[in-house]
């Protein structure tokens, strides 16, 4: 298959499953909802303003399947940081031989939000 092909089909697949979440109750945050807004998917395909590598957004829409599983499981490990106009919690639990670490971030003001998701092998 060819890799644009490839591409549109991972990231359309990933687009389709990502507004389909909606919001997920998070264990760790004592069952707050994270809400998954656009501004999310956004960061998934950029970093500011430059466009992400393929590669890596095909990796970023592959990790989405393993949200649920993160923010609803008890076991994961939660640190927290804040800047002045965000907060940001790191989510992380063990899948598949990875660690699946899940941003969400708070502005001032505003709702937690799903921000981005990365892994790191075991």
């Amino acid at each position: 298959m060819d890799e644009k092909v490839y591409y549109e089909q991972v990231r359309n697949e990933a687009k389709l499953f990502y507004k389909n979440i909606k919001e997920i109750p998070c264990a760790v945050l004592g069952g707050e909802k994270v809400r998954f807004t656009m501004v999310g998917f956004r960061h998934l395909v950029k970093k500011g303003p430059f466009l992400r590598p393929r590669k890596d957004q095909i990796r970023r829409f592959l990790l989405l399947k393993y949200i649920p599983f993160v923010l609803k499981n008890s076991d994961s490990l939660i640190i927290y940081t804040k800047e002045q106009t965000a907060e940001f919690w790191r989510i992380s639990n063990q899948v598949e031989n990875q660690t699946i670490r899940i941003i969400v971030r708070q502005l001032t003001g505003g709702e937690k939000h799903f921000f981005s998701i990365m892994n790191h092998k075991i």
